[in-house]
This record gives structure tokens, sequence and C-alpha cells, in this order.
């Protein structure tokens, strides 16, 4: 008969192998963020998000600043979005001005809803003074998701901006906003339906 003792022992020793899998397993993902192959680094950082690992963080961003594919600069954004660290959502800012559009539009969507005053600050900015348009437009629609004073002061200046599209865009995001605050009219109760019968039949 096995002594509980020993049994002690025996589970130490499979928490301690476990550890020693799951250190050898990050290792060998990040260490596939310098693959010469673009889907193994992808999935690299796709893992990397997943796992929720802070330490995850920092070869995340030295990856993301090396990476030429957009696809993969793009995944390692969505990877760091994930951990949500202040040095993960500064480093996905860094990519606001990243020279491919798509991996611009990728940093400002997954920062849309995030509370910091640095993040509202530089949306402010590319929604007023980018010059590309359509940066413009994704940083007005992430702009609209805060309830802000200074936000809707500037989104309300933009409604007479210079660019026809820019101000539809202000015009459908306060139609939304209307939308969604408006109450809702209640739905008539059993009494209500009740007392409209009896009121029919007189």
């Amino acid at each position: 008969m096995i002594s509980k003792d020993a049994y002690k022992k025996i589970d130490r020793f499979e928490e301690r192998q476990q550890s020693i899998q799951d250190i050898s397993q990050f290792s060998n993902i990040v260490h596939n963020l310098q693959s010469t192959s673009k889907n193994v680094r992808q999935e690299a950082a796709r893992k990397l998000g997943e796992l929720g690992v802070e330490d995850a963080v920092e070869p995340l961003l030295l990856a993301l600043f090396d990476e030429e594919d957009v696809a993969v600069r793009i995944q390692i954004i969505e990877a760091l979005s994930q951990l949500g660290t202040d040095e993960a959502i500064a480093g996905i800012m860094d990519m606001f001005d990243d020279p491919d559009n798509s991996v611009r539009r990728a940093a400002i969507n997954t920062l849309r809803g995030i509370d910091s005053d640095e993040v509202i600050d530089e949306l402010m900015y590319l929604a007023n003074e980018d010059r590309d348009r359509s940066i413009r437009l994704v940083a007005i629609d992430a702009l609209f998701q805060y309830e802000d004073e200074k936000v809707s002061q500037m989104l309300a200046e933009l409604s007479s901006d210079p660019d026809p599209t820019i101000r539809d865009a202000i015009k459908h995001g306060i139609e939304q906003e209307a939308k969604i605050k408006r109450p809702q009219a209640k739905s008539p109760t059993r009494k209500d339906k009740g007392a409209r019968r009896q009121r029919t039949k007189r």
C-alpha cells in the first residue's frame, strides 16, 4: 500500500514536470516568432495571445517592430490586445504610425473602448488630423464608443468638416447613438390589454 507521503511526493513531481513542460512550450512558441515561415510566426503570435501570459508581451513587441509581413503584424497586435497590459497597449499605439493602413486600422480597432486618456487623445488626433480618410473614419467610429465631453465636442466640430464623407460619418454616428439612448416604448401589460378590451365592448 502506498503511503500518503508517497502520494504527495508523486503530486509534487508531476507539478514540477508540468511546470517544466509549460516553460518549454512557451519557449518554443516564442522561438517560432523568429521562424522564416510567415504562417509559423502568425500561429506563434496567436498562441501567445491565447496563453494570456504577461511574459509574452516583451517578445511580441520585439517581433512586432521587426516583422515585415502585414498579416503577421496584425496577428501580433491582436495577441497584444488580448494580454492588455499598459506596455502592450503602448506598443499597439505605436502602430498608429505603421506604413500600412490595414495595420493602422487593426491597431485602432483593437483599442476601441479602452479607458485611457492616451488612447483617446491619439484617436482624436487621428480623427481630426490624419491625411488618410479611411483612418479618420475608423478613428471616428472608435470615438463614438466613449462618453467623454471632449470627445463629444470634437465630434460635433467634425460635423462641419470640409470632407462630406467625414460629415456623413459623424451624422450616422450621432443617429446611431440616439437610437441606442432612445427609451423603447413599453409593451402593453395584461392589465392594459384588458382595459382596452373593456373599452372596445362599450
